[in-house]
């Protein structure tokens, strides 16, 4: 029997900080998913996202850096004989900035990717991917293409266990003669276990390269991008059926391609407040402390963040190996 999920979810963002006002911001993130059974194992999923979101700050000088970015895919996959599955990826992603003299770091990313699977275990797929992205900017001295390798796992071995990993090549190439390419190994996994009912523990952790923003770029310390390696421990607790306490720690190194490298810890905590099953309302918490091997980038700062969310249908739509 064909089957076919549609879910739209919005969420908005309210984020105060107490030492640098000039962070303030509103944000919000609207979200289309869709998947489609067509025919026998053949699936297909579409994405789409828009959203107000900005970049962390470069330093304790810095302002927020506000930007609305659109972003859409399309996921087909055929699963066939049983244990195999084929996986493609076509995307585009249009980021633009809102302040007018930030918009030479507005930027277009076109994405176009495949990859294979093989069920070992009934709850356990090995994965092959790869993907080419096409990256244009509004200064086209700084166009450049991206291109990743991957190997990688997931497994869903109870309902109380959800893990993956990816790990591989990343290869970094511009197409002007007066900047150096790059290439580095890269990471992507998250876990999701419950050892309760009530209680959910999360690790994320990831090694990718960054763009640094234009106005970054003209400062030699920081370059032309960075490689960030970075690690997410959350915890959750159902105090009520409608309520839930939430805490979360993060540590990423920034390796900058200039003469700088950057330790940052952050650490929140909140409370989730759900009185419908499409409805949550929350507020949390939080500080960060950005530690430089150049003195000007080094900042500390406490923050509280209001939020609200809104997802229907409140089941949502499956997660596919195709999402990655």
């Amino acid at each position: 029997m064909q089957t076919h999920e549609l879910q739209f979810q919005g969420e908005g963002f309210l984020t105060r900080h107490a030492e640098f006002p000039d962070f303030d911001s509103n944000e919000f993130r609207l979200d289309v998913q869709a998947d489609f059974d067509l025919v026998r194992g053949l699936d297909l999923g579409l994405r789409n996202r828009y959203e107000r979101n900005s970049n962390p700050p470069l330093s304790k000088e810095d302002a927020v850096h506000l930007f609305r970015e659109e972003q859409a895919s399309v996921l087909p996959r055929y699963r066939f004989a049983e244990r195999w599955q084929a996986l493609l990826k076509a995307g585009y992603l249009e980021r633009h900035f809102e302040a007018a003299d930030e918009e030479r770091d507005d930027f277009s990313t076109y994405t176009y990717g495949g990859g294979l699977g093989y069920r070992v275990l009934p709850k356990t797929t090995l994965l092959a991917q790869g993907d080419y992205n096409r990256i244009d900017h509004f200064t086209s001295t700084y166009d450049n293409t991206l291109w990743r390798a991957t190997l990688g796992a997931v497994w869903e071995t109870t309902e109380k266990l959800e893990a993956q990993v990816h790990s591989g090549f990343e290869q970094k190439n511009y197409e002007s003669n007066h900047f150096d390419d790059h290439g580095d190994w890269m990471l992507a996994g998250n876990l999701r276990y419950r050892p309760t009912d009530f209680d959910e523990i999360t690790l994320r952790v990831a090694r990718d390269i960054i763009e640094t923003q234009f106005s970054a770029r003209e400062n030699v310390d920081s370059g032309l991008y960075y490689v960030s390696t970075s690690a997410e421990l959350g915890y959750s607790h159902q105090i009520t059926a409608k309520f839930k306490a939430q805490v979360s720690g993060r540590y990423a190194f920034y390796d900058f391609s200039g003469d700088r490298s950057d330790h940052i810890a952050a650490g929140r905590g909140g409370l989730e407040y759900s009185p419908r099953d499409w409805l949550a309302l929350s507020v949390a918490a939080g500080y960060a402390q950005d530690d430089s091997s150049q003195d000007p980038y080094d900042y500390a700062d406490r923050s509280v963040l209001a939020a609200v969310k809104l997802t229907y249908p409140a089941s949502g739509v499956s997660a596919w190996l195709a999402d990655w």
